[in-house]
Order: structure tokens, then sequence, then C-alpha cells
């Protein structure tokens, strides 16, 4: 079902489910369960280990907190900790949500539709969008460089005519649902768009983007916004 454009939530868990070969449970703590599990399993193929120390053996699973604890290093952690999931509003299946529709738009989603889409702030899906693209890690902002030294090697160029030329065009590449595109994420855009291409095709494209995301480490919000 569709509204105002937008897949239901129920519709695309249950596209979800699919990618992940779980049941599509109608209850959402349940759901959850199953998410995390694939993420554990995603993580940890050999078992559970603490991030901190790497232990293996000695850790209790806190069932009221939903954390192991590391008799170890007396670290608590979740299967998300220390990764580019960590520290989100989102519980994990939306997570999943996020990432299928991201890599199911062949133009990007802007972080309105995915705020839509999601339910909650546009905060936090702005935020859980551009952790999706550091996790989609490329060359964006070489490719930049690159195309920006190539405009200068025309007579009469200078760097800023060159700046201008390059950001002009590589808007119109990846601008689409996106408005007013800022030059500080321009590059994450790029990798963006470059990991969809790459993994056209591919049956583990949803799989390798959890993993990457997995693998990618954690950025808080205040470290995003400032980044140059």
């Amino acid at each position: 079902m569709r509204t105002n454009g937008l897949t239901d939530l129920a519709v695309l868990r249950s596209e979800v489910a699919a990618r992940l070969g779980l049941p599509d449970l109608a209850d959402d703590a349940a759901f959850e369960q199953e998410c995390r599990s694939y993420l554990s399993d995603l993580r940890w193929p050999g078992g559970v280990e603490c991030p901190r120390c790497s232990e293996h053996s000695r850790l209790l699973w806190l069932a009221s907190r939903s954390k192991w604890h590391c008799y170890s290093c007396r670290y608590q952690f979740s299967v998300t900790a220390g990764t580019l999931f960590h520290s989100s509003h989102l519980p994990v299946w939306k997570w999943f949500v996020a990432v299928h529709l991201m890599l199911r738009s062949p133009n990007g989603l802007s972080a309105n539709e995915l705020r839509r889409s999601l339910g909650g702030s546009y905060k936090t899906a702005w935020f859980a969008a551009h952790r999706i693209r550091a996790a989609m890690r490329g060359h964006g902002a070489e490719l930049l460089q690159n195309l920006v030294e190539a405009e200068l090697r025309e007579p009469g160029i200078d760097l800023h005519r060159a700046n201008v030329r390059v950001l002009a065009r590589m808007r119109r590449v990846v601008g689409g649902p996106h408005h007013q595109l800022s030059v500080k994420y321009l590059p994450a855009y790029i990798d963006e768009r470059r990991w969809r291409s790459a993994n056209r095709g591919n049956p583990h494209a949803f799989r390798d983007t959890i993993q990457a995301l997995l693998e990618g480490e954690g950025i808080s919000y205040e470290r995003l916004v400032a980044a140059a």
C-alpha cells in the first residue's frame, strides 16, 4: 500500500524480512530481536566477543538491558556498540528499512522522504542517512579533487571557476531529490551513488551494506555536522 507516494511501513518491513530470510513478525519487539540476531551473526560469525578486549568466553548476557557484560574488562556492550548503528534513536529494524530504501532508490532518497517512511524526527532520519552514506565508503572527495584538477588544465580557468563548474556538474549528477546540496556533504552523496551503481545486480548488496555499517567507525552528530 502507498500513502502520498510512500510505501507503507508494514510493507517495507515485509520486504526487509524477505531480504533477510526472516519471518515477518507483526510484533515490533519480536522483529527487532530477529534483526539484532541477524546483526550478531554477521558481526560475530565465530561467536560473540567483547569489542574492547576481544574476550569471547567470560561474557554474561544481561537480558533486562539487552547487553553483554564482559568479565575481562567490565565493559557492557550491545551488538551495535562501536559501529555506525551506535547511539541511534532508531530501532535496528528501522535501520534495515532505511538501508533497503536507499539501495532501491535509483536517484537517492531525501531525509524528508526517509522521515515520512520511518516516522520520527527529521534530525534522526538525516543522521541515519548520512551514517549509511559513511558506510558506503568510497572516494567521493578524491573524485571531486581530480575533476577540479582537470578543469584547471583548461586555459583561462582559475581555482574558483573550476570549483564552481565541478560542483554544478556534480550537483546535477547526484541531485535527485536532494535540494540545495551542501558542498560539505557532496562527497558523501557521490559515494552513495557509486555504491549503488557498483552493487547493482549484487544479490548480497543489502547484507554487504549492513556489514559496512558494522565495520564503520561510530560517528557523533556533532562530529558529522562539524566535518569540513
